[in-house]
């Protein structure tokens, strides 16, 4: 028992340190990111514009980065909250993809999307965790990926009254 409060008390200060830390490198993250979506609107060369945006890039991936971390010392405190909103399937598909494209473009890769037609395009769910994961599970197929495409695909099937079970793959 002792044991067991020892490790509860250990991963509380964990959980802790990740979440100021998160907190601190997320607000320098994103007074970058602010910055470089000013100097983008401010008349800048072509080759100044790229250098930027690449800034404003690294900088939100890192900020995915950090949300990941923030996440697990979530999940570990048995503190997660998963949210209920409206959202389209589509669109959460194609902001996801439209955050690791810059990578896959610089590798030459195309990113297919396949969702199964008799899907439904509204649903209800945390559309922010799903974009996250499904950023990262991009990030990892374009990172490990050297040609080709990669492919995005969306199936699923009811399980009872309105509920539905979506399964999500990415394959390089």
């Amino acid at each position: 028992e002792r044991l067991n409060a020892e490790i509860r008390c250990s991963n509380a200060a964990k959980g802790q340190f990740l979440a100021s830390m998160s907190h601190e490198i997320r607000t320098p993250l994103n007074g970058i990111v602010g910055m470089s979506g000013l100097l983008l609107d401010s008349g800048v060369s072509d080759e100044q514009r790229g250098y930027i945006d690449d800034i404003r890039k690294s900088c939100e991936a890192l900020l995915v980065v950090m949300n990941d971390v923030l996440d697990i010392s979530t999940i570990e405190a048995n503190r997660i909250v998963l949210e209920n909103e409206v959202f389209d399937l589509q669109y959460c598909l194609e902001e996801a993809i439209r955050l690791v494209m810059p990578s896959a473009l610089k590798k030459h890769l195309e990113i297919v999307c396949k969702v199964a037609e008799d899907l439904p395009s509204v649903w209800v769910g945390d559309i922010g965790r799903l974009r996250q994961i499904l950023v990262n599970l991009l990030a990892n197929a374009i990172k490990f990926t050297e040609q080709g495409e990669i492919v995005v695909s969306v199936s699923g099937a009811p399980e009872g009254a309105g509920e539905y079970r979506l399964e999500f793959a990415v394959q390089d």
